[in-house]
C-alpha cells in the first residue's frame, strides 16, 4: 500500500474504500487483513478480521505477543495442516507461542527447510514480496468435472472423458506445447464401496487429440471396475514447447498433420 498512500490516503482508508467499492458493485461484505508483510496481513485476515465490527484487522510487528502468539490452534496458522500439526505435537509444540520459542535448529533437523520457514513465520517474519512473479517449474493443463448424477453406463463416461480430452488438447495446440504425461482420476459414487482410481501414463510428446483420447481410453478400460462414476479429472503434464511433428510411418501423412495441428478432432 505504501506506493498508493499519496493517491488514496492511509492504509486503513484504502481498506475501507475497497470494502465499500465491492459492496456497492457486487453487494458483498468482505473482510480485510492489514500487516507489515504478506504473512501478517494474511494471518490478521484469517484469525481476526471476521471478529471485528468493521471487518478489518491490523497486525503489526509490535503487536506480535498479543496477536500472533495468541493463536492457540496450530492449524489456524498459515502453512500448517493437520499432518504438520501432528509432527509439531510430537516435538512438544502445541500452539504458535511454543513454535516461536522452539530453537530453529530443532525445527530444521526434524522438518527440514519448512522447519526454518515456520520458525521465522512464528516471529512474524516473511521475506516474500507481493510484486515478485511466481513462475512454476512445470506447467500442466487439466480439467475436472463433478457430474450432475451417478453415471452407471461406462460408455457415457468415455464420451465425457473424450470431450474433456478434446478441450485440453485444443488448449495445448493453442499454446504451442506438447504433453508427455497423461493423468486420469475417476471418482466413483459416494454410495459405492470403492473410491475410484487414479493412474498416469507416459507417452511420446504430443498435442494430438487422437493420441490423448486413445491414452485415456486405455487407462479407463484397464482400471474401471464397473461402478457408477461421479467425478472425472484429467491432467496433462511434462509440458514442452512444440518443436516439430513426429511422423508415423504407418499412418497417412495428412492425417498425422491434421490430428496434431487442427483445432477440430
Amino acid at each position: 500500500m505504501t506506493g498508493s498512500h499519496a493517491l488514496f490516503g492511509d492504509t486503513l482508508t484504502i481498506a475501507k474504500r475497497i470494502q465499500q467499492d465491492i459492496l456497492d458493485e457486487l453487494g458483498l461484505y468482505v473482510t480485510v487483513g492489514i500487516g507489515d508483510n504478506l504473512l501478517m496481513a494474511k494471518l490478521a485476515l484469517d484469525n481476526a478480521a471476521k471478529h471485528q465490527a468493521d471487518g478489518i484487522a491490523e497486525w503489526r510487528y509490535a503487536d506480535i505477543p498479543e496477536t500472533l502468539w495468541k493463536i492457540n490452534e496450530l492449524t489456524d496458522f498459515w502453512g500448517i495442516g493437520s499432518r504438520m500439526a501432528k509432527r509439531l505435537y510430537a516435538l512438544g509444540i502445541y500452539d504458535i507461542f511454543d513454535l516461536s520459542q522452539a530453537p530453529e535448529s530443532l525445527l530444521k533437523h526434524h522438518l527440514g527447510v519448512i522447519g526454518s520457514q515456520l520458525y521465522y513465520h512464528a516471529h512474524g517474519l516473511d521475506f516474500s514480496k507481493i510484486n515478485e512473479k511466481y513462475v512454476p517449474t512445470e506447467k500442466s493443463y487439466g480439467k475436472s468435472q463433478i457430474l450432475d448424477r451417478d453415471y452407471q453406463d461406462p460408455v457415457e463416461v468415455t464420451i465425457i472423458i473424450q470431450e474433456m480430452a478434446e478441450e485440453i488438447a485444443m488448449r495445448l495446440r493453442t499454446s504451442g506445447v506438447d504433453t508427455a504425461t497423461i493423468f486420469l482420476h475417476v471418482g466413483y459414487s459416494r454410495f459405492s464401496t470403492l473410491r475410484g482410481f487414479r493412474h498416469q501414463m507416459k507417452i511420446q510428446p504430443t498435442n494430438s487429440s487422437r493420441v490423448i483420447k486413445q491414452t485415456l481410453m486405455t487407462m479407463f478400460w484397464k482400471y474401471y471396475q464397473d461402478e457408477p462414476v461421479r467425478s472425472i479429472m484429467i491432467t496433462c503434464g511434462s509440458i514442452t514447447p512444440k518443436n516439430g511433428l513426429q511422423l508415423n510411418l504407418f499412418e497417412d501423412l495428412e492425417r498425422s498433420y491434421k490430428s496434431s495441428n487442427s483445432i477440430q478432432p
